[in-house]
């Protein structure tokens, strides 16, 4: 059971704590290890882009293979990165088994790395302070008005290995009375399947002009525009998975990391 300490005293210590983990995070930085997994065509790499505003986009065509990249940011002294794995849909390759391994694979190998890292005879202290454990979060996509049982499917293969985050694609493809209904849908059926998630479904618009102001970024149509961050909208809902991911969710994802290579390396 926790003591009471003198009010001066705690502050204090509270004080010093926070000075050196400002001090720690100016030395060491942070990072974040994004995966995307879901069907085809589902704008997966596109998200990517939208959340750091800058094109991520990789090589034409559909996705065959995991692909990685590093995005590297200079936070006023503070150095932060970004790593985004993205996966082929399901879709883009004739064989579900092995999407799923694919996927699965890359998990495990991740944990297996980090075990050996951790194994190894000689690592720095540095090393062992910003070591990577494997994927911070999956984005999991689902194509708009409809979730299939492949869907569950594929997501008790990948649960129990990262925080899963529920992501509603093209959302200006619903209207809101759809929307809402498919948002009741998914959210049944992840608790049905005994599916945890670290956040609740989000529905995105992503935009095709990443130069326009935020408050006309989105898709445009003859009708007029699709804004991806247009506040208080069911539809666009990217600036609060953007602000889950990075800041006010990014020390509870990490943590739950942690919790699932304890859990691997046990």
């Amino acid at each position: 059971e926790s003591e009471r300490v003198d009010a001066s005293l705690a502050s204090d210590l509270k004080s010093g704590l926070q000075k050196q983990r400002l001090r720690g995070l100016d030395e060491h930085g942070d990072s974040i290890t994004i995966m995307a997994v879901g069907e085809a065509g589902v704008g997966k790499t596109t998200l990517f882009s939208n959340l750091f505003l800058r094109d991520l986009s990789g090589p034409p065509g559909p996705t065959l293979a995991i692909l990685e990249q590093t995005v590297h940011f200079d936070l006023d002294g503070v150095p932060f990165s970004a790593k985004l794995v993205d996966t082929p849909g399901y879709g883009d390759l004739l064989d579900l088994r092995r999407t799923f391994a694919l996927a699965t694979n890359y998990l495990d190998a991740c944990f297996a790395r980090s075990l050996a890292q951790e194994r190894a005879i000689r690592r720095s202290a540095t090393e062992a302070a910003t070591q990577n454990l494997g994927v911070d979060v999956i984005l999991y996509f689902f194509a708009p008005h409809r979730a299939k049982a492949i869907d569950y499917a594929f997501l008790r293969r990948l649960q129990g290995r990262a925080p899963i985050v529920p992501v509603l694609a093209k959302g200006d493809t619903m209207t809101s009375e759809e929307l809402a209904a498919f948002r009741e849908l998914v959210v049944a059926e992840l608790e049905k399947h005994k599916i945890a998630v670290a956040h609740p479904p989000v529905c995105i618009i992503t935009a095709t002009d990443l130069e326009s102001r935020r408050d006309s970024r989105g898709r445009r149509y003859p009708w007029g525009n699709a804004l991806s961050e247009r506040p208080g909208s069911p539809h666009a809902e990217l600036p609060a998975l953007r602000r889950f991911l990075l800041i006010d969710g990014l020390a509870s994802l990490k943590a739950a990391s942690r919790e699932h290579y304890e859990s691997f390396r046990r």
